[in-house]
């Protein structure tokens, strides 16, 4: 979890389950935001149980909180015990290996995951509710009964230290971990909750043993469960899985008070490998329970949340001076910062401090309108209602709570608190914790002062290595030895353009299988070599290609390799495991159809398409999975290995010269294929809208429309993915018109997809029943404004400022331009086509905006799908 999704999780996604009727209601009594349905029980063993009934779907979702984290690891500060211990929970049990958890927590269907922070472990199971039995005895085995394997150990110590040093390469995670190691000037505060890696390296099992005995107890616990069980039949099922577990003391760890941030305190660091700066300033803020919260949070709105948020407005919209940026108030259970980061040029990062004082300086001498708050206030209570419509999010919001706040009606109660709030609050507030005098800001900067130019790029930017071996194989090399890590990515011919009805989801059960065996590795065997080494080994499949993403330390790169070559040549299919992978794909196409979003666009791409294979979905079809045979994945596979089809990107701290000897002697065997005819497609030209009711029982409403779009080759790529973003990304138009304006949508979007054969442009509206007809004709009116009217140059530039942000940002990993790299060169881009983007970009104009709105957005050749509730009877 990103960091700033873990830390909002402690102040904003503990609201508990609210109906979701409340959105259309007044919040001005404590009564709007109701709790029913609860219950909750108290073992004599101390263990603390809360059952959210939720039967809407046949889901089951466990959360388990211990009340512990990093700041309790207490002489081994620092060491990132707690989160060791929690990784360790899931490496097998007395009864239990590791690989039989997964194994059989997901032939039930389930996930399972767990997390770590300062304060508390959390565990999170979900499964379909007629597995719950089964799934959640396992859950219990694995958190009383952990084994604590000498192996297992040492392989993830292994798995956190290449995370550790990983961490040190993504410049969002560098700089967070800067920042609250200034702000907090004493320990543990200023730990990350990950260890330090000298420290973290000399951890022992007994340090794990000794720590789990401590604070892994039934009276240390809260368990929160939501969905689609019976209260009481669960508290007798939960009762007799801890009857064995016993109460005991746990440490009592008095911590130390956090000193007073006195006056300003600047950090300007350099980081290697970037092309925008990153910035945070954080001014001191207050606990979660503090009366304050819930007035700071407005205030984070207010300031930086949304494109219609002041910061955004002036700084990124106005004044050009942030690609993005956002605000939001950490408030966990000790004194928390109040903070605001951004991506800007590092030639603006002088300008930024002095800004974002000016318009604190604003929100504190002049009472904000009431409109603007009550649009604050709106937008946070719904958002995240909206969050808790999955049984996930409410078993993670109950917990969170008892376990911050010991008071399950905290978030009804501060949902109310937020509904009250007056402009006089906000002023009050924002004088008494912002001052210009007491602030910590950290910048990271790029090594070069200035953002490159495309013609910079083109005569600076080391290009790829391209050799290709005698078999046809295209190996790209890309050497940055700034770090030692590596990417490689294999890229092959293939995907959903070559199936059809019969063997819709072939390319996504063959890629699951790449990694469950090959001659003389089993599945078990492949994972333990892979995880043993911290690295990461997984495959991929889509509509045009197929293949596999290796991210490793340079130090492994030969056992990686040997793995690599390996699965290529040798995959074995074992026919268990495709029935494994076969049950777990048909409940991932069950749940997908839970998905409104997901179910949506499966029903726009099945009718915008005819003949196009686009139109199915990647996973298939139940029907199809269910008759896809060993013989057919096998012939498969063998049909679309071919080195005349495939591309090796590497990108990383390697050798082009070794890497060239190695896939020579290794991959030298593989012989070309006879060449496949070309693909046509009779596709027939629509000629009038089609319309399609989608009817589910949701209490929420998609409206999606879809027009054909263009392939990868055509000069319209680049202009509709900008037209896409002009028309529904926050900020756009339709956005700014449909969402902040109007209030008729919680959420909006949209893409601009190409195909190496065609593709489509859709965008969606996520709104309520009775807002569907009023959303429709918004959407048609406005987009046929761009087609006649003259278009915003102000919005054309913040739209191109946004992609190019984005697109730089999106591309500073190696395992990212690794993978762009190889596609593009594989659908014969080129491996450096990535270099042109900013040229097409910034060459966009609103003419052509205007063209090609007329030439695609076309009405009569569009398909819009409802998925609205089923009608009462």
């Amino acid at each position: 979890m990103n960091f700033k999704k873990k830390f909002r999780l402690i102040t904003l996604l503990i609201i508990l389950i609210l109906n979701v009727s409340l959105i259309a209601q007044s919040a001005q009594d404590e009564n709007d935001f109701k709790l029913s349905g609860l219950t909750q029980q108290k073992l004599e063993n101390g263990l603390e149980i809360f059952v959210q009934e939720n039967h809407r779907q046949q889901l089951v979702a466990i959360e388990v909180i211990v009340r512990t984290g990093s700041v309790f690891e207490g002489l081994l500060q620092g060491t990132g015990l707690a989160h060791l211990v929690e990784h360790m929970i899931f490496k097998g049990t007395s009864s239990r290996n590791a690989s039989q958890i997964e194994e059989q927590i997901k032939d039930l269907g389930g996930q399972v995951n767990g997390y770590t922070s300062h304060q508390l472990t959390g565990f999170t199971l979900a499964v379909p509710s007629e597995n719950f039995e089964k799934a959640f005895e396992i859950f219990v085995d694995m958190l009383k009964n952990p084994a604590f394997d000498e192996k297992e150990l040492e392989k993830e110590k292994g798995v956190i230290l290449s995370e550790i040093r990983m961490n040190n390469d993504d410049p969002q995670r560098y700089l967070q971990t800067i920042f609250f190691e200034k702000a907090y000037s004493i320990a543990p505060y200023n730990l990350p909750v990950i260890g330090i890696e000298p420290l973290f390296k000399d951890l022992s099992k007994a340090d794990v043993m000794n720590f789990y005995r401590q604070w892994y107890l039934p009276n240390n616990m809260i368990i929160s469960i939501a969905g689609d069980i019976e209260s009481k039949d669960v508290f007798m099922y939960i009762n007799e899985l801890f009857k064995d577990f016993k109460m005991k003391p746990f440490p009592v760890v008095s911590l130390p008070d956090i000193p007073a941030l006195r006056g300003m305190l600047n950090i300007e660091e350099e980081f290697r490998d970037i092309n925008v700066a990153q910035m945070i300033i954080g001014f001191p803020s207050v606990t979660l329970t503090h009366p304050d919260s819930v007035t700071l949070d407005i205030i984070a709105a207010v300031l930086g949340q949304g494109n219609s948020s002041r910061l955004y407005q002036e700084l990124v919209n106005k004044k050009k001076l942030f690609y993005s940026v956002d605000a939001y108030n950490y408030t966990p259970g000790f004194n928390g910062y109040f903070l605001i980061e951004g991506i800007l040029d590092p030639a603006n990062k002088d300008l930024i401090i002095d800004e974002v004082i000016g318009q604190i300086g604003i929100l504190k001498s002049k009472l904000i309108s009431e409109e603007e708050l009550e649009k604050a206030k709106n937008a946070y209570i719904n958002e995240y209602i909206f969050s808790q419509e999955s049984v996930n999010s409410q078993a993670k919001s109950l917990a969170s709570d008892v376990a911050y706040t010991n008071n399950p009606s905290f978030s009804r109660e501060y949902l109310t608190a937020v509904s009250r709030l007056k402009p006089k609050d906000i002023k009050d507030c924002a004088r008494r914790y912002f001052s210009k005098e007491n602030f910590v800001s950290v910048i990271l900067k790029p090594e070069e002062p200035d953002l490159l130019s495309k013609q910079d790029l083109e005569t600076v930017v080391e290009p790829f290595k391209k050799i290709t071996l005698k078999n046809g194989i295209r190996l790209l090399v890309k050497e940055n030895h700034s770090l030692p890590i590596v990417s490689l990515h294999v890229c092959l011919d293939g995907g959903v353009r070559y199936e059809n009805e019969a063997a819709n989801g072939i390319f996504n059960l063959m890629r699951k299988m790449l990694t469950k065996g090959t001659k003389k590795r089993t599945a078990e065997k492949i994972a333990f070599e892979v995880e043993l080494l911290g690295a990461q080994l997984t495959a991929f499949s889509g509509y045009n290609s197929f293949g596999l993403s290796l991210n490793f330390l340079k130090k492994d790169i030969w056992p990686m390799m040997d793995i690599l070559s390996d699965i290529l040549l040798n995959s074995a299919f074992p026919d268990e495991e495709i029935e494994l992978i076969r049950r777990l794909t048909l409940k991932q196409i069950e749940l997908e159809r839970d998905n409104v979003f997901s179910d949506t666009l499966n029903v726009l791409r099945y009718n915008l398409f005819k003949s196009f294979p686009y139109r199915f979905n990647p996973l298939g079809t139940a029907s199809s999975v269910a008759a896809i045979s060993r013989e057919q994945l096998l012939n498969c596979y063998s049909e679309f290995l071919d080195p005349q089809k495939m591309v090796i990107s590497v990108c990383g701290d390697v050798n082009a010269e070794e890497l060239k000897v190695f896939f020579e002697k290794k991959l030298g065997a593989l012989k070309p294929k006879k060449q496949k005819s070309f693909l046509t497609f009779n596709e027939p030209k629509k000629e009038k809208q089609l319309i399609v009711n989608n009817l589910r029982n949701k209490e929420q409403a998609i409206l999606m429309i879809g027009f054909p779009g263009c392939s990868v080759m055509s000069e319209d790529r680049r202009v509709l993915e900008f037209l896409n973003s002009f028309l529904s990304s926050p900020g756009s138009v339709l956005y700014e018109h449909i969402r902040e304006n109007l209030g008729l949508s919680y959420t909006l979007g949209g893409g601009a997809v190409s195909g190496l054969d065609s593709g489509y442009f859709f965008i969606y509206v996520a709104t309520t029943p009775e807002y569907v007809d009023e959303v429709k004709r918004i959407l048609i009116e406005d987009i046929n404004k761009i087609k006649l009217a003259e278009i915003d140059e102000n919005k054309i530039q913040i739209t191109r400022n946004y992609l190019l942000g984005a697109y730089r940002f999106g591309l500073e990993t190696n395992s990212a331009l690794s993978f762009v790299s190889g596609v593009d060169e594989l659908y014969g881009l080129g491996a450096e086509y990535y270099l042109q983007y900013e040229g097409y970009i910034n060459s966009i104009t609103a003419e052509k905006l205007q063209d090609a709105a007329r030439k695609y957005l076309d009405f009569d050749k569009s398909v819009i799908v409802l998925t609205t509730e089923e009608p009462n009877d």
